[in-house]
């Protein structure tokens, strides 16, 4: 019976570490896309301060706070997808121990 717990547990621990994964992966794709949206922000502000290009008022705000938001998505981006790989490790660690914990003789002799 101990086996079959165990089998549970691990197949758990399966399933949540794939969602883990894709969450992960979800902070990295939002990571890069905030990055591109702070350059951009940046570029037109950047521009617009050199006279490079003639930004309307309207348009310097929406550089500028793209710039703050894509900041506040990574930052929000990142924390996330760190604690997801704090946990994701912390269940591999558990599903090693399950698997080691498992009784793999079930009546067969090994020689």
């Amino acid at each position: 019976m101990l086996n079959d717990d165990l089998h549970a547990r691990i197949e758990t621990i399966e399933r949540d570490a794939e969602r883990l994964a894709a969450e992960i992966e979800s902070c990295r794709k939002a990571m890069l896309v905030s990055k591109a949206t702070m350059s951009a922000g940046a570029l037109a502000l950047g521009g617009s301060l050199l006279g490079l290009l003639q930004l309307p008022a309207a348009g310097a705000v929406l550089s500028f706070g793209a710039c703050i938001g894509g900041i506040v998505w990574y930052g929000s981006s990142h924390s996330t997808g760190a604690r997801a790989r704090e946990t994701l490790a912390a269940m591999e660690a558990e599903r090693s121990r399950a698997i080691d914990a498992l009784d793999f003789r079930g009546g067969a002799s090994v020689h």
